[in-house]
């Protein structure tokens, strides 16, 4: 069944049952998938007002602030959850996630770990709190967690892309080019792979195999292949 015609059921269950929230918050998760962050506030916002402590609703309420660049009145809603039910570390990586948004990057550290505390295998809270140590200069804490991500997930190009970024920042050059080597492998269409392989190859001398890279990166560019961001995924909570 397509997103519309779910919105219209729950259309007209609305209609019928106006004080029932569960139709506004199931209307507002449709919103949402479909990138209608707008509406999805709007339906949240009522499903709040019918129903003040649910959880779910302000959290999703805030992931869609957070869409919309809304960074502080997401932050306000996920702390809400997290005043309400302490215990939801989902609000944490949510809230996590704002904070990054705010440039509040020591803030972002302290909710991805306690994320990690209680999920220690979290693979996007690592990659994630890693960014924001990164933001931080923190380069080898970054390093430390974008390698635990990828031990957990030999897959994730981001744990390999960002381990690279921080590793030429510490001057480990040969360690860089190992790590973005392994990423290129994972993601052969990332334009801003090649040049950071290019900058690590020229920390390293190579200045043939940077131009090399260098072009490859202006090659894909035209192609108009789309930039990956590391560091911005929300989680979404359905009743």
């Amino acid at each position: 069944m397509s997103n519309n015609r779910r919105i219209d059921e729950y259309t007209k269950y609305i209609r019928e049952n106006p004080s029932d929230p569960d139709g506004y918050f199931s209307r507002g998760l449709e919103y949402l998938d479909a990138g209608e962050n707008e509406l999805a506030i709007a339906d949240f916002s009522e499903t709040i007002k019918l129903n003040p402590d649910d959880c779910d609703a302000y959290n999703n309420r805030g992931n869609a602030y957070d869409s919309l660049g809304m960074h502080e009145l997401a932050l306000k809603d996920f702390s809400t959850v997290i005043d309400l039910d302490p215990a939801d570390i989902n609000a944490y990586y949510n809230r996590g996630n704002a904070y990054y948004g705010l440039g509040e990057y020591f803030e972002a550290v302290k909710d991805f770990s306690k994320v990690i505390s209680k999920s220690p295998r979290d693979v996007d809270a690592l990659i994630y709190r890693a960014t924001a140590a990164y933001q931080l200069k923190e380069y080898e804490c970054a390093v430390g967690d974008y390698l635990a991500a990828s031990m957990i997930d030999r897959t994730s190009f981001e744990a390999f892309y960002g381990m690279a970024l921080a590793l030429q920042d510490l001057d480990e050059f040969d360690t860089a080019l190992e790590k973005i080597n392994k990423a290129i492998e994972l993601n052969a269409s990332f334009a801003d792979a090649y040049s950071l392989r290019a900058e690590i190859y020229r920390g390293r001398g190579d200045l043939t195999l940077a131009v090399s890279d260098e072009n490859t990166e202006k090659n894909l560019r035209k192609k108009n292949f789309a930039v990956v961001t590391i560091g911005s995924s929300r989680r979404a909570f359905r009743a």
